[in-house]
């Protein structure tokens, strides 16, 4: 992806199991349309979840920007991720040969096949408002004009307000005592472009840390950033090394990670 896409959270409600060929066929079978290389791409790295980057930016609606807060993964449940489709068209009488891939309330994000089966549109609906546009011509254009919302326009919730050196944050992981300092000093620096081989770093100092909500929370920022550093930026080493320290933690939560970093050392095969 190369952008900072996911907010990469331990227990994320809308990230589904990892994808097989075998439940992408049966999905693609209920609701009768061929999903884009793009989409499929992008959730065999990360089947669905919340988004960091959380808003289009749309001259044609009321704000001038679209929220999309997450983004809907596959499975073969009707009742989560896309196969949720069915059930929305019929509850909000929202045209057919469309797969809904976010909806908030009243307004709806999704593959548009009315124009064409082969190649789908990104298009927004707003029941409340009867508006009905095109965002993008396809999913791989949406997703690379995605961006992370800005202060005041009430899409995600953090947002930088203090500053930190990085002897700072040494310091607190040593200290240990001041959650809030270590949890924000850490997404500091992931939203900073910190180094990624010295958060890594940091990160595994921090896997000694007895309170599971600093190692989770930290874990959160500390993933962003390395996904989302390029390949060449990345310490393999120092990743493994985390990954075989986390293994070792009982927290289900802490333990996703280590498989979520995983995943990245997987794909750099």
């Amino acid at each position: 992806m190369g952008k900072n896409l996911w907010t990469y959270e331990a227990f994320d409600e809308y990230e589904l199991e990892d994808l097989t060929k075998e439940v992408i066929k049966d999905t693609e079978k209920i609701l009768g349309h061929t999903l884009p290389d793009a989409y499929l791409d992008l959730v065999k790295e990360q089947n669905g979840g919340r988004l960091h980057l959380n808003v289009f930016r749309n001259e044609h609606v009321e704000d001038g920007f679209v929220a999309i807060e997450w983004l809907y993964g596959i499975c073969t449940k009707a009742s989560e991720g896309i196969l949720q489709t069915g059930y929305l068209i019929k509850e909000w009488d929202l045209p057919n040969h469309i797969v809904i891939l976010y909806n908030n309330g009243h307004q709806f994000i999704f593959l548009d096949y009315r124009e064409s089966k082969d190649t789908p549109t990104v298009s927004f609906v707003d029941t409340e408002l009867d508006l009905d546009l095109v965002l993008a011509k396809s999913f791989h254009a949406f997703i690379s004009d995605l961006e992370h919302s800005h202060k005041g326009e009430g899409v995600g919730a953090l947002r930088i307000e203090n500053e930190y050196t990085p002897i700072q944050l040494e310091t607190e992981i040593l200290k240990g005592d001041d959650a809030f300092a270590i949890t924000d000093g850490f997404y500091y620096f992931s939203e900073m472009g910190a180094d990624p081989t010295w958060l890594l770093n940091q990160g595994i100092k921090l896997c000694e840390h007895e309170d599971e909500f600093i190692v989770q929370e930290s874990l959160g920022y500390l993933l962003r950033l390395v996904a989302n550093s390029p390949v060449d930026k990345r310490n393999t080493e120092l990743i493994n090394k985390l990954k075989n320290k986390l293994e070792y933690r009982w927290e289900p939560g802490i333990k996703k990670y280590a498989h979520k970093f995983s995943k990245i050392i997987a794909s750099e095969v």
